[in-house]
């Protein structure tokens, strides 16, 4: 891609200016007077000391102002299953989406299908998560995936990140966490948002297939807070011979205020808005054979064709609309360097109209066609071989929710008593309370090319969960050290059927509900109320060979 970057001018400035300011000059004695430079993860210069080359001289100019100090610990406490990626990981890499960035993490695997804006397929280890039912997302604590999802359980659609607001990810490989519960079998990504930029930046980039992207970001200054504030706009049309047509906007801004005594507040939000089209699956045997019939060949052998490639598409109104908003309340409190409280509070509202069709004409034969610029029903009707029968086996899943939840959290450090003058084996104790709140309607549609001509269900769904865990970290020594944890998780199910009685697809059981007097004969098959619970136990014993290696 191309990028014009306004800090460009900046950094020109600056090399212009120590330029000026006679790095590398000579000395008297001719010899050079080089820098010393400290650099930063970015590869920005920090800090700059002149040394003579001249023995016992003192150097021609004084020694620049050490700059910011930042100290990074390479060895999180955490176990050899997780990994932590910071932004000058993937800072030096080309990336424009968040897609890209993710692909970098060693052992996950990112994969779209049907468009830009679906949510990815999440693969970590070789295990297959789907778009989230196994793998759980976060971002700044705050969870991605969604319960009861009118695509699928725990789908977890992350394009409402940034990626220039990434300060770093945190990868969680397998079920050994206690602070993860639902949709974590595979493992868990917590994306940690930057308090601030800095320096103000804006730039546009622009590639092949129309895609272009346009990118703003800033720290303002606002008394004590720290601030930032960061927009996006993304566009593409895909490889394909039917424009995706894909427009995304983002928006982010985040405030952040640290007191004295240990005390931090941080405010988090954004609204995301993605629209887009796909080309969707088509037959192998098709793209073999090079073309396409206007027409099943077993109803007319003599149906006409077009060219068909691998870039084309069958049904080519697929993708979506989506659109999210979002807002979180952090507030951290350390009473002594031994403890420390933590309590979150989270709120989204979500909404997605996704369109596929899997199976084209499979269901419904040569029912729908297209006539004089409208779509017309021909069901009944003789069959035309005039006429251009469009497939008409779509789907239209409908998911709009409002979702909310918090946690409270106590973390302790402290030291289990040894005999002798050591003062004991250090440890970390967690204790943590949660809950989740999600108020979700579900519709399922028929449809032709986004038109709406039947609703198979429509379902609304409460889903509440309340979830607690102990964790218990003790380092035996420098190159072992044990993690245990207790996890515990209630859910609260309530769904009921929207449709009116005796239309949608019922089950042929529940045929007899219909037209029943008695308002509770059906109740149990109209709405449903379940409570389910699990408990589970964590244990990891991690061995460090080396200073760089956990086993």
């Amino acid at each position: 891609m191309l990028r014009v970057n306004c800090v460009v001018a900046v950094l020109v400035s600056a090399v212009f200016a120590l330029a000026d300011a006679g790095w590398g000059a000579e000395t008297a004695d001719g010899a050079g007077t080089k820098p010393s430079v400290e650099r930063r993860d970015d590869g920005r210069p920090e800090a700059a000391v002149e040394t003579s080359g001249g023995r016992g001289r003192e150097a021609a100019r004084p020694a620049a102002n050490l700059g910011e100090v930042i100290v990074r610990a390479r060895r999180p406490l955490s176990s050899a299953s997780s990994e932590e990626i910071r932004a000058l990981d993937f800072a030096l890499r080309p990336h424009g989406t968040l897609q890209e960035i993710l692909n970098n993490v060693p052992g996950l695997v990112v994969a779209q299908h049907q468009g830009g804006g679906k949510a990815p397929q999440w693969l970590v280890r070789g295990f297959d998560g789907d778009h989230g039912t196994d793998f759980a997302v976060f971002v700044d604590e705050m969870p991605v995936n969604l319960v009861s999802h009118a695509h699928g359980q725990g789908y977890a659609d992350v394009n409402f990140v940034i990626p220039e607001t990434i300060q770093r990810l945190q990868l969680y490989k397998g079920p050994y966490f206690p602070e993860f519960g639902d949709f974590a079998n595979a493992g868990a990504l917590q994306i940690v948002t930057k308090d601030e930029f800095p320096q103000p930046f804006a730039f546009a980039e622009g590639g092949s297939f129309g895609t272009h992207r346009y990118v703003f970001g800033g720290s303002p200054r606002l008394g004590e807070w720290q601030t930032l504030v960061a927009g996006q706009a993304y566009f593409s049309d895909g490889p394909f011979r039917n424009p995706q047509d894909y427009a995304r906007y983002n928006a982010f801004a985040k405030l952040r205020r640290a007191w004295d005594a240990g005390k931090e507040l941080t405010v988090s939000g954004g609204v995301y808005a993605g629209d887009w089209k796909a080309s969707g699956q088509i037959p192998l045997r098709a793209v073999q054979q090079g073309f396409l019939a206007l027409a099943p060949l077993d109803l007319l052998p003599q149906a006409p064709t077009r060219p068909f490639d691998r870039f084309d598409a069958i049904d080519p109104t697929e993708g979506g609309k989506t659109d999210r908003q979002y807002l979180t309340f952090r507030y951290r409190f350390a009473p002594s360097a031994k403890e420390e409280w933590s309590l979150l509070a989270w709120g989204q509202r979500y909404k997605l109209a996704l369109f596929s069709n899997f199976t084209f004409y499979k269901d419904t034969g040569l029912r729908f066609a297209e006539r004089g610029g409208r779509i017309v029903d021909l069901s009944g009707e003789v069959f035309d071989p005039t006429l251009f029968y469009l497939p008409g086996d779509g789907i239209e899943q409908n998911d709009s929710r409002v979702l909310y939840g918090g946690r409270v959290q106590y973390t302790r450090y402290w030291f289990l008593p040894l005999a002798g003058p050591s003062a004991g084996l250090p440890a970390r104790t967690r204790v943590a309370v949660e809950t989740r709140h999600d108020h979700v309607s579900l519709h399922l549609h028929r449809q032709v090319r986004r038109q709406r001509f039947f609703t198979v269900n429509a379902v609304q769904v409460e889903e509440r969960s309340v979830s607690g865990f102990l964790d218990q970290q003790l380092f035996l020594s420098d190159w072992l050290r044990i993690e245990a944890g207790l996890r515990g998780d209630v859910f609260f199910f309530d769904g009921r059927d929207r449709l009116p009685p005796g239309t949608g697809l019922l089950d042929p059981v529940l045929e007899e509900c219909v037209g029943q007097t008695d308002p509770n004969f059906c109740a149990v098959a109209i709405r449903g109320n379940v409570t389910d619970s699990i408990v589970s136990p964590k244990a990891n014993f991690i061995v460090s060979p080396t200073q760089t290696t956990d086993v």
